[in-house]
C-alpha cells in the first residue's frame, strides 16, 4: 500500500477546512425539485399578480385625478373668462365714464360762461331791436309796444332778471318775423317834404318795401327802410299799378302780374 505524504502547507490548509467540507451533501431527488419549481412558480405568480393589481389600481388612481384634475382646469379657464369678459366691460364701462366726464365737464365750463355770454348777447339784441323800432309799421309796433317798454335802458345796471329779458326779445322778434312775412294794406296820413300830408293806402311788403296810393290817385309813391327809418319818395306815376294792385287784393280784380319798382340793398 503506497504511503501518503503531506507537505507542512497542505497539512496547514486542511486544518483550516470545516468539518463539512468532508461532510458530502446528497443530491435532491426528482420530487423534491418538481416540489421546489412549483413553489417557485407559485411563489412568482403570487408576486406578479400582486403587481398587476398594484398597477391596475393606480392606473384606476391616475385616471380619477386626472379627469378631477381636467374638470378643474375647465372650471378654471371659464371663471377666467368670465373674467376677461368682465374686464373687457369693466373697460368699456370705464371710457364710457370718462366720455360723460369730460362731456359734463366741458357742459359746465360752457353753463359757468353762458350767463356772461348770454348778457352780452341780450345786451346786443336789444339795442337791434331798438332800432328795429323805427321800422315797425303802426300796427305791428302796438302789439309789441308793452314789450319794448320792458327793454332796459341800460342793459348793465338793470335789475330785470336775464330770462324776462330774452322772453322780450322773442316776443318782439316774433311779431317782427311775422310782419315781415305778410303783405299789409293799411290806411295812413303821408307827409312828403313840398307835399301836404295826404291821406293815403299803404301796401307793406313785408319790412322791406311799401307803396302809397290816394283815393284820388294823383299822389303815389313808394317807400323802404333807409339808415333805421322808412324814406319815402313821391312817384306818381305809379298810382296806376298800385291801384292794380289794390283792386286784386281786394278782389274787385282778377289777379295778374303788376309791375312796381323796388330797391334791394
Amino acid at each position: 500500500m503506497a504511503a501518503l505524504f503531506y507537505s507542512p502547507l497542505r497539512v496547514a490548509l486542511l486544518c483550516l477546512l470545516p468539518l463539512s467540507a468532508f461532510a458530502q451533501t446528497p443530491a435532491p431527488s426528482a420530487a423534491e425539485q418538481t416540489a421546489q419549481a412549483i413553489t417557485q412558480s407559485r411563489d412568482s405568480l403570487a408576486k406578479w399578480i400582486e403587481t398587476q393589481r398594484i398597477i391596475s389600481q393606480e392606473e384606476g388612481s391616475w385616471k380619477t385625478a386626472r379627469l378631477a384634475l381636467e374638470g378643474r382646469v375647465a372650471l378654471v379657464k371659464q371663471e377666467l373668462d368670465q373674467f376677461t369678459e368682465k374686464v373687457t366691460r369693466s373697460n368699456k364701462d370705464i371710457e364710457a365714464e370718462t366720455t360723460r366726464k369730460t362731456n359734463l365737464q366741458r357742459d359746465l365750463d360752457s353753463a359757468k360762461s353762458a350767463p356772461t355770454t348770454l348778457i352780452e348777447a341780450a345786451g346786443f339784441l336789444e339795442t337791434r331791436l331798438k332800432a328795429l323800432k323805427l321800422i315797425l309799421p303802426d300796427p305791428v309796433f302796438k302789439k309789441v309796444q308793452a314789450l319794448y317798454q320792458r327793454i332796459p335802458d341800460d342793459p348793465n345796471t338793470t335789475k330785470v332778471s336775464l330770462a324776462e329779458r330774452f322772453q322780450n326779445i322773442l316776443g318782439i322778434l316774433n311779431e317782427s318775423d311775422k310782419a315781415n312775412n305778410e303783405i299789409m294794406l293799411l290806411s295812413e296820413v303821408r307827409e312828403i317834404p313840398g307835399s301836404k300830408p295826404t291821406e293815403v293806402e299803404t301796401i307793406y311788403l313785408g319790412l322791406a318795401q311799401a307803396y302809397f296810393v290816394n283815393a284820388d290817385r294823383d299822389f303815389a309813391g313808394m317807400g323802404r327802410p333807409v339808415n333805421g327809418k322808412w324814406e319815402w319818395q313821391r312817384m306818381d306815376e305809379l298810382s296806376t299799378p298800385i291801384a292794380e294792385v289794390l283792386a286784386v287784393m281786394s278782389t274787385k280784380a282778377k289777379p295778374k302780374f303788376v309791375h312796381l319798382p323796388a330797391h334791394l340793398d
